[in-house]
């Protein structure tokens, strides 16, 4: 279900597991049907899909932010990353054992931000280093 993006139907599946799992591991635990890794693993599946329409989001503003930056548009790059980055944020705030968990994320997200941010004035010092060499020569 989860291959063939039938979300939520696989969230109910998903759902379903996780109440049958702890029934096991409560009622059961001396079983070899309790496990309590399994259960954590189910856990872990549904806050992942919980958490992929924001993933998406976040795919999408960075993608927004490359796209502007190529085309010089250094101020809706910059926007666009903080986006990007807020959700990335929000999104490992809410969902701690998503697989989309990633504080490296939001950290490649923030050096774009501010590599944007920085590059008028990059573009600045490059026309006065080369006015500078002008004037030495």
């Amino acid at each position: 279900m989860v291959q063939a993006e039938e979300w939520t139907e696989a969230l109910a599946a998903f759902g379903a597991a996780r109440e049958i799992q702890s029934r096991l591991n409560g009622e059961f635990s001396r079983t070899k049907y309790a496990d309590l890794s399994l259960l954590d693993q189910i856990e872990r599946e549904i806050e992942s899909l919980d958490a992929a329409g924001t993933a998406l989001d976040v795919d999408e503003s960075a993608a927004t932010g490359e796209a502007v930056l190529a085309s010089g548009d250094f101020t809706a790059a910059s926007e666009a990353f903080e986006v990007a980055r807020q959700l990335q944020l929000q999104m490992n705030r809410e969902f701690p054992r998503s697989q989309f968990l990633s504080s490296q994320r939001a950290e490649e997200l923030e050096v774009k931000r501010q590599t944007a941010e920085s590059a008028p004035l990059w573009q600045s010092l490059q026309g006065e280093s080369e006015a500078i060499d002008f004037l030495l020569r």
